[in-house]
C-alpha cells in the first residue's frame, strides 16, 4: 500500500493596501509643515545675513570712497602747495639775485 502524495500547498500572501488613518495623516502634516517651518526660519535667517553683509559691504565701499576723495584733495592741496612754494622760492631768489647785483654795482662804483 502506497501512501498516496500530497503535494504541497502553496500559500498565497495577499498583501492588504495600507489604510491610513486619519490620524496618521494629521500627524504626518504636522510633520511636513513642521519642516516646512524650519526651512522658512532657515532661509530668513540666511536672508538676514545676507542683508548684513551687503549693508556692510556698502558701508566700507562708502568709507573707502571717502579716502579716495581725501586722498585726491589732499594730493591736490599738496600740489598747490608745492607750486606756491616753488614760485616763491623762484621770486626770492629773483629778489635776492637783483639785490646782489645792485650790491655789486653800488660796490664797483666807489
Amino acid at each position: 500500500m502506497q501512501s498516496p502524495t500530497r503535494s504541497p500547498k502553496r500559500q498565497t500572501i495577499v498583501q492588504s493596501p495600507l489604510n491610513v488613518t486619519k490620524f496618521s495623516e494629521v500627524i504626518v502634516a504636522k510633520r511636513e509643515n513642521a519642516e516646512l517651518h524650519n526651512d522658512l526660519l532657515k532661509t530668513q535667517a540666511q536672508n538676514e545675513d545676507l542683508k548684513n553683509i551687503l549693508i556692510s559691504l556698502e558701508n566700507k565701499l562708502f568709507v573707502m570712497t571717502e579716502l579716495k576723495q581725501d586722498l585726491q584733495r589732499h594730493k591736490e592741496m599738496l600740489a598747490k602747495n608745492e607750486a606756491a612754494r616753488t614760485l616763491s622760492l623762484q621770486q626770492e631768489l629773483q629778489r635776492t639775485a637783483i639785490k646782489v647785483a645792485e650790491d655789486a654795482a653800488s660796490h664797483n662804483t666807489f
